[in-house]
């Protein structure tokens, strides 16, 4: 990352944490703590002038509708993240980049049978890359960090090089028999803080897993090393030695780049190449943000709409600089904290799958059309300014219009020579925005409403739908509040304006949780409270402020026990559906669910109980995966109690303990 720096004590005390916690703190301490720039707090006015027959080229947006996908102790759960990518799907990525690939802890994917040869099981890293394939999205594979088969450290180098790149070959062949080729395979991630070894062995592995990477697959890309600095030393070692091994397969170079709102280490990177008589390369910037500071306090500017208009800025960069192979914003979902809500961490979505005011902003720039209108107009700084595009096929044009800094301002904006009028076509003006109070969770979430998914501001919010006779030509003045992104969409009327997801309430969200027994353990995760603090994973590890595993009842030797748990949802409350979330943590995923059990209401604590759910032998007394979702009748009661006469699928098997375990309860009207 530009700007790291770290005291010796730092990076010693860095090296000394557990494998998978200093990767991901690597991330936070290893670059400069950056306050986004924001111009001062003075009012300003421009104006931008677009015309619809005048285009500037095609908009590269799978160039900018990336992500990378942080390495947190939260990404154990296989469910976690996977379970937001038709999310982040629906918000326009096209690409997201995943580590951790062969580290064990999070995919597992080698190990040793008792004769010590390698085996290979790929279904735990098959979750995730599955689940992006089907959802439109490409993986972007960074190949680390050293499994505990291989080295004798996580961030050490492989005992026998020959065993890593048989690895390597083994994971990308696996995909490309999965039809699943031609990916992008990064070799480590930031060797200048998670590389033990010297930079002779660094360079020795790569040259091992980049001919790995193409005997596997010859459609696949191949590069690194995702560098914290492309102005390290480490980088420049790497590059000493590439161009006396050109013939090694090397189609990319990567690094990582927190901050500032332009890419102008592209440059730097293009000096290196050159310099040194390297071809030129695909030069990818695959971690961006504001900073690279993950726990401020909540309501630091990434939790909110002043790192939206950041982004607002720095993406318009991104497309306006035809050097640039890809820009990959760290991080698609945040998990450094994940029981705070909010705490300056880096994501698109918060921990429990809220969406950032961030997040509105990447779909805006996901609506924008295929061709660029050319632009005139704006502050030269970007502070105040706007990417136009069309959609000839559709009639359609999108702007999205920002201001990135602390006063309100105004663009007066200008459209000419529109299709409208010529083709006698009435049309459509839908404007939606992104500020402090529309568009950004944080708003909801400091306000304390915290139990509706959405929140009721999660989603920008409509200001304009007008509907105009033909004409060729739109204007007027756009004010834009501090820190705000607006996007504005010309369209044909049958189009209707975007439609977005009405909050639902969660009934039982943060209320009192009683049951027949429990065991608690804040240290471990466990407690009645983790039943209702809107957390629907069971989280066995996190970074900071410990794991949240959800509840669980006392053990018994065998399944036949009566075990019940209940909320109180403060007042009789209407609700027709009642959502279980079983624990899934990878130790005991789908385990403690119940066999037997019945869902009942009623007004007091003790009954009597409407009955509004029976469940015999549910699942086939099996594991679960995912929501369980029962639809009741329309109750207007106090009381929800879960009821389990005989206990699930133990934990460990063969086991003598059974338990009813929950991560989270919802109670809802739909």
């Amino acid at each position: 990352m530009s700007g790291r720096r770290l005291a010796q004590s730092a990076q010693s005390a860095l090296a000394a944490l557990p494998a998978p916690l200093s990767a991901v703190l690597g991330v936070l301490l290893v670059a400069a703590l950056l306050a986004i720039p924001v111009a001062p707090a003075q009012a300003a006015t421009t104006s931008m002038s677009f015309s619809y027959t005048q285009t500037a080229g095609p908009v590269p947006l799978a160039k900018i509708l990336k992500g990378s996908q942080g390495g947190y102790l939260s990404a154990q759960n296989l469910n976690w993240f996977t379970s937001q990518i038709p999310e982040l799907a629906r918000m326009g990525l096209k690409e997201i980049r995943i580590d951790h690939l062969l580290e064990d802890g999070f995919y597992t994917p080698v190990s040793r049978n008792p004769a010590g040869v390698l085996e290979y099981d790929f279904s735990r890293l098959d979750r995730v890359v599955l689940e992006l394939v089907e959802n439109g999205i490409r993986p972007f594979m960074c190949l680390s960090y050293m499994p505990s088969a291989l080295g004798p450290a996580w961030n050490a180098p492989a005992t026998d090089l020959a065993e890593w790149a048989a690895t390597v070959r083994a994971v990308v062949d696996h995909y490309e028999g999965l039809g699943i080729a031609g990916l992008d395979w990064e070799i480590w991630n930031e060797p200048e803080w998670f590389w033990t070894g010297t930079m002779d062995q660094y360079n020795a592995m790569y040259e091992a897993s980049a001919r790995a990477v193409k005997e596997a697959d010859s459609t696949a890309k191949v590069g690194g090393a995702g560098f914290a600095n492309i102005g390290s030393t480490q980088t420049a070692a790497f590059l000493d030695w590439y161009r006396t091994h050109l013939d090694v397969p090397m189609d990319f170079l990567s690094w990582h780049h927190y901050g500032s709102d332009d890419f102008a280490t592209v440059t730097t990177a293009q000096g290196l190449l050159s310099a040194r008589g390297i071809p030129a390369k695909r030069l990818l910037i695959n971690e961006w943000n504001s900073t690279s500071n993950m726990t401020g306090s909540p309501g630091a500017a990434p939790d909110t709409h002043v790192n939206a208009a950041y982004t607002a800025r720095r993406l318009s960069r991104a497309l306006d600089n035809p050097s640039l192979g890809g820009a990959y914003f760290f991080s698609p979902m945040e998990g450094w904290t994940p029981t705070a809500g909010f705490y300056g961490d880096l994501g698109m979505l918060t921990a429990n799958g809220h969406r950032k005011a961030v997040a509105n902003v990447f779909e805006m720039y996901g609506k924008l059309g295929p061709e660029r209108l050319t632009t005139t107009g704006g502050l030269a700084d970007r502070s105040l300014y706007g990417v136009a595009t069309r959609d000839p096929a559709h009639n359609r044009v999108a702007v999205v219009l920002w201001n990135h800094t602390a006063a309100a301002s105004r663009i007066d904006i200008s459209l000419t020579n529109l299709p409208y009028l010529a083709a006698n076509q009435t049309f459509r003006a839908v404007r939606t925005v992104v500020d402090a109070a529309n568009g950004n969770y944080y708003a909801d979430w400091a306000a304390g409403v915290r139990s509706q998914r959405p929140g009721p501001h999660e989603y920008p919010v409509q200001v304009q739908n007008q509907v105009i006779a033909p004409t060729s030509s739109f204007a007027g003045p756009v004010n834009l509040p501090p820190n705000s992104v607006t996007l504005l969409t010309l369209q044909p009327v049958a189009e209707g304006p975007p439609v977005f997801p009405a909050p639902v309430d969660d009934l039982a969200a943060g209320r009192t949780v009683t049951s027949s027994s429990s065991y608690e353990s804040p240290a471990q995760g466990w407690g009645r409270a983790r039943l209702v603090d809107t957390m629907r994973h069971s989280l066995a590890s996190a970074n900071a402020e410990g794991p949240t595993a959800g509840f669980t009842s006392t053990g018994y030797t065998d399944p036949n026990h009566l075990e019940w748990v209940q909320v109180d949802l403060g007042s009789a409350r209407s609700f027709n559906h009642v959502r279980l979330w079983p624990r899934d943590d990878q130790a005991a995923e789908g385990a403690s669910f119940p066999v037997d059990f019945t869902l009942a209401a009623s007004n007091g604590p003790t009954g009597p109980w409407t009955f509004l759910h029976t469940a015999t032998n549910y699942a086939g007394g099996q594991r679960v995966r995912g929501p369980q979702s029962f639809p009741v009748p329309l109750t207007t009661l106090r009381y929800v109690r879960v009821t389990a006469t005989k206990l699930g699928v133990p934990v460990q098997e063969p086991a003598t303990t059974y338990r009813l375990q929950l991560a989270e309860l919802e109670v809802e009207r739909r």
